[in-house]
């Protein structure tokens, strides 16, 4: 299976496999490929990622904010 899965594209589907010798077709898709998660990543690295992303988030949400209250006045 994860042989089929790394020929295979999002959204692609395969039926080269079988099961029961050959009498059933599978039909196998993938949906998503998603980046390894490295097993030796320390906590410290995580809380400082999910750190990073929320502050990303709050100054998008702010931003937006700011651009939805601005007047602009063109002469």
């Amino acid at each position: 299976m994860a042989y089929e899965l790394s020929k295979l594209d999002p959204g692609e589907i395969s039926t080269a496999l079988t099961r029961s010798n050959g009498q059933t077709l599978m039909v196998l898709m993938l949906c998503n490929r998603t980046p390894a998660v490295t097993a030796d990543a320390d906590r410290q690295q995580v809380t400082i990622g999910l750190r990073n992303q929320r502050l990303n988030q709050m100054s998008e949400a702010y931003l937006s904010q700011l651009r939805s209250n601005a007047h602009i006045v063109e002469k």
